[in-house]
């Protein structure tokens, strides 16, 4: 069984070039970027009280 999914995204030259940078000024990967991003959408999505735990191999990112 995989242990994650893939999805395809189609951004813009100039967010791909940002997204990029931003996640080499932090130390991280594009990718990982993301997926942070995702959870914490997902997590501010949700009713007061059933937040979303996050794996336990990522850190919360606040933006």
């Amino acid at each position: 069984m995989k242990k994650s999914e893939k999805i395809e995204v189609r951004v813009s030259l100039d967010e791909k070039q940002k997204l990029s940078d931003i996640a080499e000024s932090e130390g991280r990967s594009v990718s990982e970027l993301i997926r942070g991003l995702i959870e914490r959408y997902m997590a501010l999505s949700n009713p007061i009280g059933a937040r979303m735990p996050l794996s336990r191999s990522r850190q919360r990112i606040v933006i």
